[in-house]
């Protein structure tokens, strides 16, 4: 199962991702890491990569998905991402209110509490799975 989270600016998909990945033992990847990463390789701000090289991060993670039969990837346009390529993923939004995402470390609820929520939308009655 290939799960995405998307979402905006700081909506808690990287930290949620991760230790949900931790949770159940699977690979995880972060497409604002690999943006970046692609950036540096060129050698400009990331914010300044065209949108060519923004489709090759796209291509590089639903074929890095695809190679993970069990998987989560977060990126804020996953949804759009995987539906291009006809790949199917499960996908979680992940929200912030502006108070939530000027203080990164603060949310309402705790990176467990975000966890668990996923893992009721996904329906896994034993978290993490044992």
């Amino acid at each position: 199962m290939i799960i995405c989270l998307i979402g905006g600016t700081c909506a808690g998909k990287t930290t949620t991702g991760k230790a949900l990945a931790e949770l159940l033992g699977w690979p995880f990847r972060s497409c604002g890491s690999a943006v970046r990463r692609r950036a540096e390789l060129l050698g400009i701000p990331f914010l300044r990569l065209a949108g060519v090289d923004h489709r090759i991060v796209d291509d590089e993670t639903v074929a890095w998905a695809i190679g993970h039969s069990d998987c989560l990837v977060e990126g804020r346009f996953l949804d759009a991402v995987f539906g291009q390529a006809a790949v199917p993923a499960a996908t979680i939004r992940l929200t912030a209110n502006a108070a939530t995402r000027a203080v990164v470390d603060s949310s309402d609820l705790t990176v467990s509490e975000c966890v668990s929520r996923v893992s009721e939308i996904l329906g896994l009655a034993s978290f993490p799975p044992g």
